[in-house]
């Protein structure tokens, strides 16, 4: 067996996670829904008369495209109209385009000013965005103690991606002691609810062995339970077991499977590991069955500032040969 990497790993924590973009879901009655073009039609009546569900629901539809062009800036019309009504979603919306910059200037002062605003009104999705600026610094000076009270209030209401960001303040000691256990007891409530970055996390403890006996198969059950979900970090993760041979019998071919899958929703990871696989013949290594199938990636040199900033922990990788991380 050749081995190439001593597996350390990183926990990935993205800046307002669970909803895309730390945005509302599209909502009827309460619950969040997969749209049909009827339903769109319905809030597109309502919204004409005023009702600030409906407006807030055609903000979302303009954000991410559904079944009109993406305009940031028509969302942006639409959830303020849904926000001079006092409704909290809204207002955490449009709390997230200035967090982002997405159809204005980027501006983590008036992003925190529409958080708090829907975080008065309960909104544990708020509370949890309010978390994530006091803990990386962001319109407000870094407070770890800050940010865990704000998940603490998001997570009093069940709210998974609040869940997940304690533990990863107990696994990392920010803000309190470092406690595994307890990061574990986390990541294992807000999985429970499905959130998939929380299934990788807890693939990541089995991993490295914190607080718990070092399981790599158990690690491999996590990581496909987020890869199910289509967490790019999880399949990345996966292919870095089966180039291993951590938990699995080494295979190249599953490797680089699950390599591209990542790729293909851009985790520059995944392409570096692809290109690794490259560059020391793996694609075309007797073990591989598809020796006619060998693709270069052009990966960027350096991480994105987002990608820097999801990245909370000390990178201490021992490699044998390259520095290929679990992400």
């Amino acid at each position: 067996m050749r081995c190439f990497i001593a597996v350390t790993t990183t926990f990935h924590l993205f800046f307002f996670l669970h909803t895309a973009y730390g945005f509302e879901p599209l909502k009827n009655n309460g619950e969040a829904i997969d749209p049909t073009r009827s339903e769109i039609m319905q809030w597109q009546e309502e919204a004409v008369k005023g009702n600030a569900d409906a407006e807030n629901n055609i903000g979302i539809m303009y954000q991410q495209g559904i079944l009109v062009k993406q305009d940031y800036a028509e969302a942006l019309k639409w959830y303020r109209l849904a926000a001079s009504k006092g409704l909290a979603n809204a207002e955490n919306n449009i709390g997230s385009l200035y967090a982002h910059g997405l159809g204005v200037k980027q501006d983590y002062a008036e992003a925190l000013q529409w958080y708090r605003l829907a975080a008065s009104k309960g909104l544990a999705n708020a509370e949890n965005n309010i978390g994530s600026m006091y803990e990386y610094g962001l319109g407000v000076d870094q407070d770890y103690t800050e940010a865990l009270k704000w998940y603490g209030f998001a997570a009093s209401k069940g709210n998974a991606a609040a869940e997940n960001n304690i533990g990863i303040l107990y696994a990392h000691g920010f803000g309190v002691g470092q406690d595994h256990a307890e990061a574990l007891k986390w990541f294992r409530l807000a999985a429970s609810k499905g959130l998939a970055n929380a299934a990788n996390n807890i693939g990541i403890i089995y991993i490295q062995g914190n607080g718990v006996a070092q399981d790599y198969s158990e690690a491999m059950k996590w990581f496909r339970i987020a890869a199910v979900k289509g967490f790019a970090k999880a399949e990345n993760n996966i292919g870095l077991m089966y180039l291993n041979g951590n938990g699995v019998t080494q295979d190249y071919h599953k490797a680089l499977k699950w390599f591209r899958l990542a790729a293909s929703k851009g985790f520059v990871d995944a392409e570096r590991n692809i290109e690794f696989m490259n560059d020391h013949d793996l694609i075309t290594h007797p073990d591989y069955a598809d020796t006619s199938n060998k693709v270069k990636y052009s990966a960027p040199k350096s991480s994105s500032d987002s990608e820097n900033r999801e990245d909370m922990s000390k990178k201490s990788v021992t490699a044998t040969q390259e520095k290929i991380q679990v992400q």
